[in-house]
């Protein structure tokens, strides 16, 4: 987490170090062929979107605390012997910045519920009625009085716009197993496991602080109770208006790390400290696909690590295991060529719709300097093994939106009536279809400030017309092929149309359809 300046974090991660002299930190381990001898467990080759919404790795397409809007989350470890060592991090809508961080520990069979909502001083914090551990501490987690426990503008364009956090997406990565065990070995386990009588949890902070030390050897990783991470981890959003107790709800995207014939596998551990040190100076190149991490832009810090570009799979050796590659694969998972849902905006019943469009993988292609205005890129500069498929200065550039510097990338778009009429549908405020920002929205017919989510970083307005007559309902398909720069058939994209109806409760959410 940004500004996460907690003494036990930073104790256990300086003890870490300082234990480890003879070891070089590193970001991640590989399971490998002795990690399953005499199992039922097989090793990662490639990753997959699940349909049935499970896997190692979850993604929220988007959260908004926009005018009285809160959002909602869930987290279900589905997993009953071991539990799940999972890495939190939300997103700013505009250029992915990491606005708020930590880890939460589900025992087995757990359930983590939260709330991020706003308060009178325009801080966007979390609201934690469950007792699950978490890195920092509930406590801090909660505390509205305590200013490490609000989402932060440190890495925003001009390091001080609190709007810069209200909308954004959500990354969740099990970083390792938490396995029963003997001593020592099980320590973990029991701290943050629940008492199956009275739901207590112990939630040890020093130990768990010490557990989430860098990771030196397979051996002593293994020896803190931790293993290979498995997949179980499922989820579900929420975004309620409160004034109207309108609610649009979904499922997570659920990707897990699989074998060759499609079978649940084995990740890397990819455990690391949650502590402001400054990361090992290998790490910007071994750990991460974040081009400002790479090219010296930003400085990388232990609470960085993991991402979704630090290498999960098994396989991943030689150029294979550069981050951009393991970003390369992600980015394909989720590709898609094409992307399709209805709207409907009839008056009568104040029926509305928005789109959301999410690329959770782009800031591992480009990103924004914010220091210079301009786009930074993983196109093998020296050093690198391989540069992104998805992104690059063929499809992507940084324009102002509001006097804010964020990467856009054109797109094509086609609109349909209900009698089969094509509809001349032109976007405003720029006139052209684009994906701005990280995550973006569209409205239909109606003003931005009249829409379902709200949306205000990255929002566009869609007025369908046949000739000069408007379309009140229908439906639209987002065209991306040819659209990634480097041949790649597809882009990275998810999300759903949110739709109500009425002023009060009536709410859908539709995901998108699909071609590959």
């Amino acid at each position: 987490m940004k500004k996460t300046v907690f003494a036990l974090s930073v104790a256990a991660a300086l003890a870490g170090f300082a234990g480890a002299a003879s070891a070089a930190p590193t970001p991640y381990i590989k399971a490998e062929q002795a990690d399953i001898n005499n199992t039922d467990k097989k090793l990662s080759t490639k990753l997959s979107i699940n349909a049935g919404a499970v896997g190692h790795i979850l993604v929220q397409p988007y959260y908004t605390v926009q005018g009285t809007r809160n959002t909602l989350m869930n987290i279900i470890n589905t997993d009953t012997k071991n539990g799940k060592a999972v890495k939190v991090r939300f997103r700013g809508a505009r250029n992915s910045d990491d606005v708020f961080d930590f880890y939460v520990f589900l025992s087995p069979g757990d359930v983590w519920r939260a709330r991020v909502w706003k308060n009178a001083k325009d801080e966007v914090r979390l609201d934690i009625p469950d007792t699950s551990c978490t890195l920092p501490a509930r406590s801090v987690l909660i505390d509205e009085n305590d200013p490490l426990g609000a989402f932060s503008t440190a890495r925003v364009y001009d390091k001080k716009s609190k709007s810069e956090t209200f909308e954004g997406y959500v990354e969740f990565l099990t970083v390792a197993d938490i396995e029963p065990g003997d001593g020592a070995k099980g320590a973990l386990y029991n701290t943050i496991k629940h008492n199956s009588v009275t739901g207590n949890v112990e939630c040890n902070p020093t130990l768990i602080a010490n557990s989430m030390a860098v990771m030196t050897s397979k051996a002593e990783v293994l020896g803190r109770g931790f293993n290979f991470p498995t997949a179980g981890i499922t989820g579900h959003w929420a975004i309620t208006e409160v004034v109207t107790d309108s609610t649009v709800t979904g499922n997570m995207m659920a990707i897990a790390a699989v074998d060759d014939d499609d079978f649940m596998a084995l990740g890397n551990l990819t455990v690391a400290p949650q502590s402001t040190s400054v990361a090992h100076d290998t790490w910007d190149k071994l750990g991460t696909a974040d081009p400002l991490f790479r090219s010296g832009k930003l400085a990388d810090k232990n609470y960085d690590y993991p991402d979704l570009s630090t290498p999960y799979l098994s396989n991943a050796t030689g150029d294979d295991a550069d981050p951009i590659n393991q970003a390369n694969a992600l980015s394909e998972a989720l590709a898609a060529s094409e992307v399709m849902n209805e709207f409907v905006t009839v008056s009568d019943v104040k029926f509305r719709t928005d789109w959301v469009l999410s690329l959770p993988t782009r800031r591992y292609g480009v990103a924004v300097d914010y220091a210079s205005g301009a786009a930074v890129f993983n196109d093998k500069t020296p050093g690198d093994k391989a540069a992104s498929d998805y992104f690059t200065p063929k499809n992507a550039a940084v324009v102002k939106h509001n006097g804010a510097p964020q990467v856009h990338v054109d797109i094509d778009a086609d609109f349909y009536d209900d009698n089969e009429r094509t509809l001349n549908a032109v976007p405003s405020p720029h006139g052209g279809f684009k994906l701005d920002g990280e995550v973006s929205v569209l409205t239909f017919n109606v003003p931005v400030e009249e829409s379902v989510l709200g949306a205000a970083i990255a929002a566009n307005r869609v007025n369908p017309k046949f000739l000069s007559q408007p379309i009140d309902a229908g439906w639209g398909k987002i065209n991306l092929v040819n659209r990634s720069g480097s041949g790649k058939k597809g882009l990275p994209v998810i999300g759903f149309a949110a739709l109500q109806a009425g002023g009060k409760a009536l709410g859908f959410t539709w995901p998108h359809s699909f071609s590959k």
